[in-house]
Protein backbone atom coordinates (compact mmCIF):
# COMPACT_ATOMS: atom_id res chain seq x y z
CA UNK A 1 0.00 0.00 0.00
CA UNK A 2 2.86 2.61 0.51
CA UNK A 3 4.53 0.93 -2.24
CA UNK A 4 1.48 2.41 -4.41
CA UNK A 5 0.88 5.41 -2.64
CA UNK A 6 4.23 6.62 -3.40
CA UNK A 7 3.79 5.76 -7.22
CA UNK A 8 0.48 7.62 -7.19
CA UNK A 9 2.46 10.76 -5.69
CA UNK A 10 4.97 9.94 -8.70
CA UNK A 11 2.33 10.18 -11.13
CA UNK A 12 1.55 13.79 -9.98
CA UNK A 13 4.79 14.15 -10.42
CA UNK A 14 4.46 13.74 -13.80
CA UNK A 15 1.80 16.22 -14.79
CA UNK A 16 3.45 18.71 -13.04
CA UNK A 17 7.02 17.67 -14.96
CA UNK A 18 5.90 16.95 -18.30
CA UNK A 19 4.00 20.52 -18.36
CA UNK A 20 7.69 22.29 -16.89
CA UNK A 21 8.93 20.06 -19.35
CA UNK A 22 7.32 21.67 -22.46
CA UNK A 23 7.58 24.55 -21.05
CA UNK A 24 3.73 25.04 -21.10
CA UNK A 25 1.63 27.28 -18.91
CA UNK A 26 -1.74 26.55 -20.30
CA UNK A 27 -5.15 27.92 -18.39
CA UNK A 28 -6.92 26.48 -15.77
CA UNK A 29 -9.28 24.41 -17.77
CA UNK A 30 -6.35 22.77 -19.90
CA UNK A 31 -4.21 22.26 -16.55
CA UNK A 32 -7.23 20.40 -14.58
CA UNK A 33 -8.04 18.40 -17.79
CA UNK A 34 -4.10 17.21 -17.78
CA UNK A 35 -4.09 16.34 -14.34
CA UNK A 36 -7.48 14.08 -14.37
CA UNK A 37 -6.39 12.66 -17.85
CA UNK A 38 -3.13 11.75 -15.81
CA UNK A 39 -4.13 9.91 -13.17
CA UNK A 40 -7.09 8.91 -14.24
CA UNK A 41 -5.49 7.39 -17.58
CA UNK A 42 -5.63 3.53 -17.96
CA UNK A 43 -1.98 2.90 -18.20
CA UNK A 44 -1.24 4.58 -14.76
CA UNK A 45 -3.61 3.32 -13.30
CA UNK A 46 -2.52 -0.12 -14.19
CA UNK A 47 1.07 0.85 -13.69
CA UNK A 48 -0.02 2.06 -10.26
CA UNK A 49 -2.17 -1.16 -9.43
CA UNK A 50 0.48 -3.48 -10.70
CA UNK A 51 3.44 -1.94 -8.47
CA UNK A 52 5.10 -0.93 -11.91
CA UNK A 53 8.65 0.42 -11.55
CA UNK A 54 7.87 2.20 -15.07
CA UNK A 55 6.40 5.07 -13.22
CA UNK A 56 9.74 6.33 -11.39
CA UNK A 57 11.65 5.31 -14.56
CA UNK A 58 9.42 8.47 -16.37
CA UNK A 59 9.67 10.46 -13.31
CA UNK A 60 13.80 9.71 -13.94
CA UNK A 61 13.61 10.33 -17.10
CA UNK A 62 11.98 14.00 -17.12
CA UNK A 63 14.36 14.66 -14.48
CA UNK A 64 17.28 13.75 -16.83
CA UNK A 65 15.80 16.14 -19.60
CA UNK A 66 14.88 18.70 -17.16
CA UNK A 67 18.62 18.76 -15.90
CA UNK A 68 19.95 18.76 -19.20
CA UNK A 69 17.90 21.46 -20.47
CA UNK A 70 18.72 23.15 -17.34
CA UNK A 71 22.63 22.51 -18.02
CA UNK A 72 22.88 20.85 -14.70
CA UNK A 73 24.73 18.15 -15.46
CA UNK A 74 25.46 16.60 -12.89
CA UNK A 75 21.95 15.61 -11.74
CA UNK A 76 21.78 14.95 -15.47
CA UNK A 77 24.17 12.15 -15.22
CA UNK A 78 22.90 10.75 -11.84
CA UNK A 79 19.38 10.74 -12.82
CA UNK A 80 19.80 9.10 -16.07
CA UNK A 81 21.59 6.10 -14.34
CA UNK A 82 18.28 5.78 -12.90
CA UNK A 83 17.19 4.63 -16.54
CA UNK A 84 18.81 1.08 -16.04
CA UNK A 85 16.35 0.13 -13.39
CA UNK A 86 14.09 -1.20 -16.32
CA UNK A 87 16.91 -1.13 -19.27
CA UNK A 88 14.84 -3.87 -21.11
CA UNK A 89 12.46 -0.76 -21.86
CA UNK A 90 14.65 2.41 -21.49
CA UNK A 91 18.12 1.09 -23.28
CA UNK A 92 17.17 3.13 -26.41
CA UNK A 93 16.00 6.33 -24.87
CA UNK A 94 19.41 5.74 -22.45
CA UNK A 95 21.44 5.44 -25.97
CA UNK A 96 20.04 8.25 -27.47
CA UNK A 97 20.28 11.27 -24.31
CA UNK A 98 23.93 9.51 -24.04
CA UNK A 99 24.91 10.31 -27.84
CA UNK A 100 23.67 14.11 -27.11
CA UNK A 101 25.24 14.63 -24.55
CA UNK A 102 28.38 13.49 -26.01
CA UNK A 103 27.69 15.12 -29.67
CA UNK A 104 27.72 18.54 -27.69
CA UNK A 105 30.78 17.83 -25.01
CA UNK A 106 28.50 17.74 -22.16
CA UNK A 107 31.25 15.30 -20.92
CA UNK A 108 30.73 16.12 -17.02
CA UNK A 109 27.24 14.29 -17.28
CA UNK A 110 28.67 11.31 -19.28
CA UNK A 111 31.06 10.96 -16.34
CA UNK A 112 28.63 10.91 -13.67
CA UNK A 113 26.62 8.32 -15.16
CA UNK A 114 29.60 6.11 -15.57
CA UNK A 115 30.73 6.85 -12.30
CA UNK A 116 27.83 6.09 -10.56
CA UNK A 117 27.32 3.09 -12.29
CA UNK A 118 30.57 1.68 -11.40
CA UNK A 119 30.07 3.22 -7.76
CA UNK A 120 26.68 1.39 -7.62
CA UNK A 121 27.72 -2.07 -9.38
CA UNK A 122 30.61 -2.20 -6.91
CA UNK A 123 28.99 -1.76 -4.11
CA UNK A 124 26.45 -4.83 -5.45
CA UNK A 125 29.63 -6.93 -6.10
CA UNK A 126 30.29 -6.70 -2.13
CA UNK A 127 27.04 -7.51 -0.50
CA UNK A 128 26.47 -9.89 -3.24
CA UNK A 129 29.26 -11.10 -5.76
CA UNK A 130 26.95 -13.36 -7.63
CA UNK A 131 24.54 -10.55 -8.16
CA UNK A 132 25.40 -10.21 -11.79
CA UNK A 133 24.85 -13.31 -13.19
CA UNK A 134 21.31 -13.67 -11.01
CA UNK A 135 20.69 -9.98 -12.60
CA UNK A 136 21.16 -11.21 -16.04
CA UNK A 137 19.07 -14.34 -15.64
CA UNK A 138 16.15 -12.37 -14.71
CA UNK A 139 16.77 -10.22 -16.98
CA UNK A 140 16.61 -12.94 -19.81
CA UNK A 141 13.17 -14.66 -18.23
CA UNK A 142 11.83 -11.37 -17.86
CA UNK A 143 12.56 -10.47 -21.76
CA UNK A 144 11.85 -14.60 -23.07
CA UNK A 145 8.99 -15.07 -20.85
CA UNK A 146 7.03 -11.67 -21.14
CA UNK A 147 4.27 -11.28 -23.62
CA UNK A 148 4.93 -8.21 -25.50
CA UNK A 149 2.06 -6.12 -26.84
CA UNK A 150 3.72 -3.61 -29.26
CA UNK A 151 2.80 -2.89 -32.58
CA UNK A 152 4.42 -5.64 -34.34
CA UNK A 153 3.39 -8.43 -31.69
CA UNK A 154 -0.05 -7.16 -32.19
CA UNK A 155 0.00 -7.80 -36.04
CA UNK A 156 1.54 -11.36 -35.74
CA UNK A 157 -1.31 -12.20 -33.14
CA UNK A 158 -4.16 -10.73 -35.64
CA UNK A 159 -2.88 -11.49 -38.85
CA UNK A 160 -0.33 -14.83 -38.35
CA UNK A 161 2.29 -14.55 -40.92
CA UNK A 162 0.93 -12.08 -42.71
CA UNK A 163 1.04 -9.83 -39.89
CA UNK A 164 4.36 -11.19 -39.43
CA UNK A 165 5.70 -9.63 -42.46
CA UNK A 166 3.63 -6.57 -41.88
CA UNK A 167 5.63 -6.34 -38.40
CA UNK A 168 9.08 -6.82 -39.91
CA UNK A 169 7.90 -4.17 -42.90
CA UNK A 170 7.16 -1.56 -39.83
CA UNK A 171 10.40 -2.20 -38.20
CA UNK A 172 12.45 -1.20 -40.91
CA UNK A 173 10.30 1.67 -41.93
CA UNK A 174 10.80 3.40 -38.06
CA UNK A 175 14.13 2.03 -38.10
CA UNK A 176 14.99 4.58 -41.15
CA UNK A 177 12.92 7.17 -39.51
CA UNK A 178 14.67 6.64 -36.32
CA UNK A 179 17.88 6.59 -37.81
CA UNK A 180 17.27 10.10 -40.71
CA UNK A 181 16.13 11.91 -37.23
CA UNK A 182 19.45 10.93 -35.07
CA UNK A 183 21.22 12.13 -38.06
CA UNK A 184 19.54 15.59 -38.40
CA UNK A 185 19.09 16.15 -34.51
CA UNK A 186 23.06 16.87 -34.15
CA UNK A 187 22.66 19.98 -36.05
CA UNK A 188 19.45 21.00 -33.99
CA UNK A 189 18.16 22.85 -31.08
CA UNK A 190 17.47 21.43 -27.24
CA UNK A 191 13.41 21.25 -28.22
CA UNK A 192 14.92 19.30 -31.44
CA UNK A 193 16.40 16.66 -29.45
CA UNK A 194 13.42 16.69 -26.98
CA UNK A 195 11.59 15.81 -29.94
CA UNK A 196 13.48 13.13 -30.85
CA UNK A 197 13.61 11.42 -27.42
CA UNK A 198 9.72 11.33 -27.47
CA UNK A 199 10.08 10.02 -31.39
CA UNK A 200 12.47 7.01 -29.84
CA UNK A 201 9.84 6.36 -27.25
CA UNK A 202 7.40 6.14 -29.73
CA UNK A 203 8.98 4.23 -32.20
CA UNK A 204 9.93 1.43 -29.31
CA UNK A 205 6.01 1.06 -29.08
CA UNK A 206 5.97 0.37 -32.79
CA UNK A 207 9.07 -1.50 -33.53
CA UNK A 208 9.57 -5.53 -32.30
CA UNK A 209 11.44 -4.27 -29.32
CA UNK A 210 10.33 -5.32 -25.65
CA UNK A 211 7.05 -3.37 -24.39
CA UNK A 212 4.06 -3.46 -22.98
CA UNK A 213 0.56 -1.09 -22.44
CA UNK A 214 1.97 -0.86 -18.77
CA UNK A 215 4.63 1.01 -20.27
CA UNK A 216 2.78 3.27 -21.94
CA UNK A 217 3.01 6.05 -19.67
CA UNK A 218 6.05 6.96 -20.54
CA UNK A 219 4.26 8.59 -23.80
CA UNK A 220 2.43 11.09 -21.52
CA UNK A 221 5.32 13.80 -21.11
CA UNK A 222 5.60 13.81 -25.48
CA UNK A 223 1.94 13.72 -25.21
CA UNK A 224 2.21 16.77 -23.35
CA UNK A 225 4.59 18.49 -25.44
CA UNK A 226 2.36 17.78 -28.87
CA UNK A 227 -0.66 19.60 -27.27
CA UNK A 228 1.47 22.57 -26.11
CA UNK A 229 2.45 23.05 -29.62
CA UNK A 230 -1.49 22.67 -30.57
CA UNK A 231 -2.79 24.61 -28.30
CA UNK A 232 -0.03 27.79 -28.80
CA UNK A 233 -0.33 27.67 -32.70
CA UNK A 234 -4.23 27.61 -32.79
CA UNK A 235 -5.33 29.46 -29.36
CA UNK A 236 -8.96 28.74 -28.97
CA UNK A 237 -8.90 26.36 -31.56
CA UNK A 238 -6.06 24.51 -30.43
CA UNK A 239 -7.85 24.34 -26.84
CA UNK A 240 -10.98 22.21 -28.25
CA UNK A 241 -8.34 20.06 -30.08
CA UNK A 242 -6.28 19.32 -26.96
CA UNK A 243 -9.73 18.21 -25.02
CA UNK A 244 -10.60 16.19 -28.47
CA UNK A 245 -7.22 14.44 -28.37
CA UNK A 246 -7.82 13.44 -24.48
CA UNK A 247 -10.79 12.65 -24.56
CA UNK A 248 -10.55 9.78 -27.59
CA UNK A 249 -7.09 8.65 -25.76
CA UNK A 250 -9.23 8.43 -22.62
CA UNK A 251 -12.38 6.90 -24.52
CA UNK A 252 -10.33 3.97 -26.49
CA UNK A 253 -7.83 2.93 -23.51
Amino acid sequence: AAWMLFLEILVVLIWWFGLNLADWKPNLRIKILLFVFTVTFYHSLRAVVDGNLIILETVLLIGTLLAIRDHKDEIAGILLTGLILEIQFTFVIAIVILWYLFANKRYQAIIYFFGLLILLSGFSFLLKPDWASQYFRQFWLSVSGFSFANFSSSLKTIWGSVGQRLGITCTILVSIIFIAEWVFARRKSLKYFLWFVFLAIIIIQWSGLPSGPENFILLVPGLFYVLKVINERWEMKGEVIVYFVCIILFGLT
